[in-house]
């Protein structure tokens, strides 16, 4: 039997808002302009903004597929963000390039970044400003049951990052850091949830590193509670927490 199947290109733009409200955010909301069929090859563009009362930014990228399209990517980004936590505050401006791919349930990325960076630790401190060059390496790993509506399974994540003195930046130091999520399935209807993270900066001068690279913590996703980053900022950590769903 013979089929016949029509097929148009999908709209050159497109465009995605969200509008929502969170006791830790307040009232936030968002708008993504993605650009497709730049190139026949499949390259694309996207500009993201969001805001709310603590975190504002804009991001933009350029998308060059590899030979995995889903999962293998070459990103050229800039972005500007600013944060008002409780205390304190962050603005800073990047540019980066970084390289993802996948090798079954691993994924992977290398990014470098150049960054500049205004903050203050408490409302009382003087701003202070940075300059980093940051080569970045991420690892993880996905042993999730599904990878969208898991049941059971973890995720395991590893990153690495670091600057030098005399590459383009205004202190040296080096950070570790691994996470890991655990689904644990209790019943047919209840789950627990048990999140970890620990991580090492190493620095000589831990006044002259930024607020967006020293470790907080606070908020939905980390430790429910306290308000968002309430908790730091710090040049360790160490998380421990279970949620029952």
């Amino acid at each position: 039997m013979p089929i016949t199947i029509n097929t148009k290109p999908s709209s050159a733009r497109k465009y995605r808002y969200g509008i929502g409200y969170g006791t830790y955010t307040e009232l936030r909301g968002s708008i993504e302009l993605t650009y497709r069929h730049l190139t026949d090859s499949g390259h694309y563009a996207r500009i993201f903004l969001n805001g709310s009362a603590i975190q504002a930014g804009i991001t933009a990228q350029y998308v060059i597929p590899g030979s995995k399209p889903l999962t293998d990517q070459l990103i050229i980004g800039a972005q500007k963000k600013r944060e008002t936590p409780n205390t304190g505050f962050t603005d800073l401006t990047n540019a980066s390039l970084n390289y993802l791919w996948a090798i079954n349930r691993w994924n992977f990325k290398i990014d470098s970044a150049y960054q500049f960076e205004s903050y203050r630790v408490t409302d009382e401190d003087a701003v202070e400003r940075t300059n980093f060059f940051m080569p970045e390496f991420n690892m993880g790993y996905d042993g999730a049951d599904h990878p969208f509506n898991p049941t059971k399974g973890f995720t395991l994540n590893l990153n690495v990052r670091g600057a030098d003195e005399a590459l383009l930046s205004d202190t040296s130091f080096t950070q570790e850091t691994l996470t890991g999520r655990f689904l644990i399935p209790i019943s047919i209807n209840n789950r627990a949830l048990l999140r970890g993270k620990i991580g090492v900066t190493q620095t000589s001068d831990l006044d002259n590193l930024p607020l967006s690279i020293r470790y907080k913590t606070g908020g939905i996703g980390s430790l429910r509670g306290f308000s968002y980053d309430d908790i730091g900022p710090g040049q360790y950590t160490k998380e421990l927490s279970l949620e029952l769903q």
